[in-house]
């Protein structure tokens, strides 16, 4: 599976290849923005897996709590049916 950024930077080598091929001229200030842009839905996207997995980390922990948890209750239980 390819990241967001593969995808814009073919996208974007895709569009100035087309552009250049249908003779129009590129101005280095409208390459700069189209480049700050990329680098900023890089960075999001980036953002955004750190975030989600810092979210898988937290939901695993809330898994593992919840497991101990029914182990204990569970053996508990068998230890007073034991009795």
């Amino acid at each position: 599976m390819h990241s967001t950024a593969f995808y814009l930077k073919a996208s974007t080598s895709a569009q100035i290849k087309l552009a250049l091929s249908n003779g129009l001229r590129l101005i280095w200030s409208d390459v700069s923005k189209s480049f700050d842009a990329f680098r900023a839905d890089v960075h999001r996207e980036q953002l955004f897996m750190t975030e989600l997995t810092s979210a898988r980390h937290i939901l695993a922990k809330i898994d593992c709590a919840t497991s101990i948890a029914m182990s204990s209750k569970l053996a508990y239980q068998l230890t007073k049916l034991a009795n």
